[in-house]
């Protein structure tokens, strides 16, 4: 005869009150349930990233993809605008939005309102865990950071002293 651990026992207890429960559920309640996973409410459908790059983006070009998600099935999309795959090239039909520009923001308006038109939900996120800023970003828009130095202190452009800490 074989022994069974407490473990393995209190496992055997769960999947009984598991199977008492499907097997003891209303009929409907059951088949409410089905319906609910076959076609999900907007707000309990997936959500994905959506990365601009660049920002190059248009607004026909974003209500088509926007279109395209909610006839997938997607719920909504989280935008990630981020670094440019290739740098303005109008014999291509590219152009980088500036970032925080009045464009690069109507963008973002403009997105929002059509997904809300749409029932898709939007989220931004600014930061991909990747520093963003660049040459291109002026200081008071960057991506902050701590410096932590030993020796002399020299300022560079845009920084500021928060705390000096003294060891012997």
């Amino acid at each position: 005869m074989v022994e069974m651990s407490a473990l393995c026992l209190r496992r055997i207890a769960l999947l009984a009150l598991m199977a008492g429960f499907a097997f003891g559920a209303d009929p409907a309640n059951v088949s409410d349930l089905r319906r609910g996973f076959e076609r999900p409410p907007d707000d309990a459908r997936m959500m994905v990233r959506w990365w601009w790059f660049g920002p190059s983006v248009t607004k026909p070009e974003l209500e088509r993809e926007m279109r395209f998600m909610k006839e997938g099935g997607i719920g909504g999309f989280e935008v990630q605008p981020t670094y440019a795959l290739e740098l303005d090239n109008p014999a291509k039909g590219i152009r980088n939005l500036p970032f925080m520009s009045a464009e690069f923001l109507d963008a973002l308006t403009f997105t929002g309102e059509k997904a809300r038109e749409l029932g898709l939900r939007m989220d931004l996120t600014l930061g991909s865990g990747w520093p963003f800023g660049g040459p291109h970003i002026p200081v008071e828009l960057a991506s902050p950071r701590l410096r932590v130095q030993t020796g002399s202190l020299n300022l560079r452009e845009g920084e500021k002293l928060m705390a000096v800490f003294g060891a012997d």
